[in-house]
């Protein structure tokens, strides 16, 4: 190797070096400037504001020594913390009021809230927004809504009276429900909220401080809406069970549930929605009538049976449109279509939506119409849809489950057969989540078909008794109708024996009348097994089969109803339910007068006797009668409204001798006078009287008119006084010619020696002098019909001051009765009781507030000796806490002297 070789080696291994040496420094040094002048600008602010400091620092030692100056600085630190802590919060309450903000803006466009507002039932509206929006009362409100009171549009204008308080709605349905807790898919439905209005935010955190400011409400419509849970205690079941949810989630909720649903425990927040208001139902139903005073009374009283026919609207309009013809006036059809309701009753009406033909089952078969060619493909689209509801035990079937294994022939087939069902009113299909679904716009309807297809069973009644009412009252129809007759009271009676093990008494009463409406004649209930049945059911299923009874009744029927208005099966029949018996027959008037008109007149013979004075309340005589006389002053006054020819004579004559009996009433002075009771229960039944002559159109009769006046001016009773004026008032809106007279007795009770009955009379006066010559429906805006209906409803349409009134005439009744209860052998509870209702005065704990907030604890000094802790306040008439609030917030209502005595009654009402 030559040896010049290692040099050249070396040589250009440091030239190489050299090179890549110069390359780093020239890219390092290129970009230095920049970076210098960057770091420059970036440390010289914080080296300026430190030298400052330090400086500051040193200049503040040297004036104000160490400790001063460490005094200063802690200062200004924590001026300095509160400062920025301040415009944190001021910035996150910010962005919360911006959120809330744009929640609400969605809300109202999603919801259409403050467009097309409807006008009635605002007052209930705003006393559930009233009581939601307090953060200190109860946010739990229970909403019982049947089938035919408007809920959706309530909701909706619900809603509305939320979004203007500054409250966001998270509205669940059924759907919803399926499948998840009700707090889950409340949160769920308040994300897809969020992200709809572009909320960029925690979403529980933001929920749980929303809920915590009440500024979000879930309202939650069919919390009973599965279809396993339609027996009544599974279903309350079910609702206790979902509203616990809501409640431990803290989280304000409006459940709405069908009629008597509501748990026990829930009873002190519900409400009961009252049905929709006149004018909707007349465009409903008529081709755009103008309301009139007699098409009001109509309206008034098909709306008031809209609760019990649990008909949907959808039902009644296809119903009144089947009978719209070219030349049939408004009237005329109104009164065709009550007529049609009272003759088919509720369960034939609804039958009759179904088609006729060879595929309809036996109880329609009956039906003297001609075979429809559609009823085919109809009921095998209707039969394809209850399968599903069965097997799958869900309402609503989604559409790809119903064509799924269908050819394209019998797809085409059940398509117009679900077009047809469409038609009729019967199904309707919705979208929902990139699907159809399809579900029955009547549940009563839906429950009926069910039970009928299970009349095909081997197991007779076994699973449509666990369905419920409707699905039984179906296959009992079914079963009936299809035996012949020599096994159709085999079958009937076996129909009857599961209803009497399973308290299904309205079933069997539907069932029996669609049965006759149909042309089938069921076997008679004998007293019997209607007793069993009446036995084995409860209260709530007791008064829905006497609001659903047909218009002629059997005798044993008669009979055995009114034996639960006398002793011995008075005290064992509730007060409400009284009530429903004494009205239905009033309503059966003359047939009633008939068959128990003798009865009748030996109770008033008895009284005219003597025997019923308060002194001799456990006497044999009033044992016998007393009872039976309280139940007739209620209903005697509306029988002589529909008895016509010699037999009016007759009952008129009665009541005239009723009358004069029991006005006035006896007082704490042995005068042998009849019991205050039945001066009360007679001005009621002239008030009753007087409302059904409103919704009749006919005239009030002059000896009820007589007897309301002379208990307005003889009535020792201040709750009888006070009942006789609104039967009078009443009686002058049907008939403005007795205006005059009305205003007198108005005159003379402002002067009244009660307080309340005083300054109800002025509260009326106003009324009549506002209304002129014609008060009109507007008079019920101060007058309740039923105290427990109003009360039931949170005063729905009453003005504040009557509500007032209601409410401490409540507290005080209330009082009595819960005082009365209580045995004692020298009768002072009855003594008591007769006291207050005599005395021009109130008890203490209503006159008093400082005595008020002693009441419940009998240390309210009252001379009347109502109040105590050995009292159990099982009300009679129950007062529910929105009804309590919205008397609380209510500030139209002029104030009087007990007013602020009841605030005290009325706040421990709303917080029990």
């Amino acid at each position: 190797m030559p040896d010049n070789i290692w040099p050249a080696v070396d040589t250009f291994l440091w030239r190489a070096r050299f090179r890549a040496g110069r390359t780093f420094v020239r890219r390092a040094t290129v970009g230095l400037p920049r970076r210098a002048a960057g770091r420059l600008v970036t440390w010289l602010p914080a080296a300026v504001s430190a030298a400052l400091i330090l400086g500051g620092l040193a200049l503040a030692v040297d004036g104000k020594g160490l400790v001063g100056t460490a005094a200063d600085l802690s200062v200004n630190v924590a001026a300095s913390v509160v400062v920025g802590a301040a415009a944190v919060v001021t910035f996150v309450v910010t962005a919360r009021r911006q959120a809330l903000r744009r929640l609400l803006a969605v809300q109202r466009v999603t919801s259409g809230a403050g467009t097309d507002r409807p006008t009635d039932r605002v007052r209930q509206a705003g006393a559930i927004a009233a009581q939601l929006t307090d953060v200190g009362q109860s946010g739990s409100i229970v909403i019982e809504a049947s089938a035919g009171s408007g809920r959706t549009s309530f909701l909706r204008q619900l809603v509305t009276v939320l979004s203007e308080r500054g409250v966001v709605a998270i509205e669940l349905d059924e759907a919803d429900l399926t499948g998840a807790s009700v707090v889950q898919a409340a949160t769920e439905r308040f994300g897809r909220l969020m992200a709809h209005a572009g909320v960029d935010a925690p979403l529980l955190r933001t929920m749980e401080l929303l809920a915590k400011q009440r500024r979000i409400v879930v309202l939650v419509d069919g919390l009973d809406c599965r279809v396993h849970l339609s027996r009544r205690s599974s279903a309350a079941e079910a609702i206790r069970r979902r509203l616990d949810e809501l409640s431990a989630a803290h989280l304000a909720h409006v459940a709405v549930i069908g009629a008597n649903a509501t748990p026990p425990e829930a009873l002190a927040a519900r409400i009961r929605l009252a049905p929709i208001s006149h004018t909707a139902l007349l465009s409903l139903v008529t081709r755009g009538a103008a309301p009139s005073r007699t098409t009001d009374g109509l309206l008034r009283r098909i709306g008031s049976d809209l609760r019990h026919l649990r008909l949907s609207l959808h039902t009644l309009r296809a119903a009144a449109a089947d009978m719209w013809g070219d030349d049939a006036d408004d009237e005329a059809l109104l009164r065709t279509f009550a007529a049609r309701i009272d003759t088919d009753g509720p369960t034939a009406l609804l039958l009759r939506r179904l088609p006729a033909g060879v595929a309809a089952p036996a109880v329609l078969a009956r039906r003297s119409t001609t075979p429809e060619p559609v009823a085919v493909v109809a009921w095998a689209a209707l039969d394809r849809v209850v399968e599903h509801l069965l097997v799958h035990d869900t309402s609503q079937a989604s559409w790809s489950d119903l064509v799924d294994g269908l050819d394209w022939s019998r797809v085409d087939g059940f398509l117009l057969g679900v077009i047809e069902l469409e038609r009729r009113s019967i199904v309707q299909r919705q979208e929902r989540d990139s699907d159809q679904v399809i579900r029955f716009l009547d549940p009563e309807l839906r429950e009926l078909v069910v039970g009928i297809r299970l009349a095909g069973s081997v197991a007779a009644f076994r699973h449509s008794v666990a369905r419920g009412g409707p699905a039984f009252t179906g296959e009992l129809l079914e079963r009936t109708a299809a035996a012949d007759d020599g096994t159709r009271e085999a079958v009937w009676r076996a129909g009857c024996e599961a209803a009497v093990r399973s308290g299904l008494l309205s079933a069997v009463g539907d069932a029996a009348r669609a049965l006759n409406s149909f042309g089938v004649s069921p076997p008679e209930l004998s007293v019997d097994l209607l007793g069993e049945l009446w036995e084995a059911a409860d209260d709530a299923e007791r008064s829905m089969f006497v609001n659903r009874l047909p218009g002629v009744l059997p005798t044993t029927t008669m009979d055995y109803l009114w034996s639960r208005l006398r002793a011995p099966l008075f005290n064992r029949t509730g007060h409400g339910l009284r009530r429903d018996i004494a009205r239905a027959l009033q309503s059966r008037g003359e047939a009633a007068w008939r068959r128990l008109g003798p009865q009748w007149e030996e109770a008033v013979r008895a009284a005219e006797s003597g025997g019923l004075a308060w002194r001799d309340r456990r006497g044999p005589v009033w044992r016998r009668h007393g009872n039976a006389l309280a139940s007739l002053g209620w209903i005697l006054p509306a029988v002589t409204i529909v008895v016509e020819g010699d037999e009016a004579v007759r009952v008129v004559d009665l009541l005239r001798r009723f009358a004069e009996t029991t006005v006035p009433g006896g007082d704490l002075i042995d005068d042998g006078r009849a019991d205050l009771g039945l001066e009360i229960s007679l001005a009621e039944g002239c008030k009753d009287a007087a409302h059904v002559v409103m919704q009749s159109g006919r005239r009030l009769p002059d000896e009820v008119w007589t007897t309301a006046v002379r208990t307005v001016r003889a009535g020792r009773a201040w709750v009888s006084r006070l009942v006789a004026l609104q039967a009078c008032v009443l009686g002058a809106a049907a008939e403005p010619a007795r205006i005059s007279l009305v205003r007198h007795l108005l005159d003379e009770g402002s002067a009244d020696g009660h307080p309340v009955t005083r300054d109800y009379s002025r509260l009326l006066a106003d009324v009549v002098r506002t209304g002129g010559g014609d008060l009109g429906p507007d008079v019920y805006r101060s007058v309740w019909p039923d105290d427990t209906d109003a009360l039931a409803t949170a005063g729905n349409e009453l003005d504040d001051g009557a509500a007032r009134v209601l409410a401490v005439t409540t507290i005080v009744l209330n009082l009595l009765e819960a005082r009365l209860r209580v045995a004692e052998p020298d009768q002072t509870g009855t003594r008591l009781r007769v006291g207050a209702l005599t005395n021009d005065a109130l008890p203490g704990c209503l006159v008093s507030r400082l005595l008020a907030h002693g009441a419940d604890t009998g240390r309210c000094g009252c001379e009347l000796g109502l109040c105590g802790s050995e009292l159990r306040m099982r009300s009679l008439r129950p007062m529910s806490r929105p009804f309590a609030h919205r008397c609380l917030t209510g500030g139209d209502a002029k104030r009087t002297g007990y007013d602020r005595a009841l605030d005290v009654h009325l706040g421990r009402i709303v917080r029990s």
